[in-house]
């Protein structure tokens, strides 16, 4: 697909994430596509780790930290 014209795009890969491949084909073509992006690797992470954070997971709860201040960074008035 074309990329192109897309906003800014943030991806967590976790290294046992079962998309994990995908996930970095999408952000390789976003980029050649000029489409802002961040790429951040999670060691130790499967696919939904995001979701443990309500069983106290400190990588999940960081992850959603992490999300919270780049979506407060992208729609800060500039």
């Amino acid at each position: 697909a074309d990329l192109a014209g897309l906003p800014p795009m943030y991806l967590q890969v976790g290294e046992y994430d079962t998309v994990r491949n995908g996930n970095l084909l999408l952000a390789r073509n976003a980029e050649a596509a000029g489409v802002a992006l961040r790429v951040e690797h999670w060691p130790g992470m499967v696919q939904g780790w995001h979701g443990l954070a309500n069983a106290g997971v400190p990588e999940a709860t960081a992850a959603w930290q992490a999300i919270g201040n780049y979506v407060a960074g992208v729609l800060a008035p500039r």
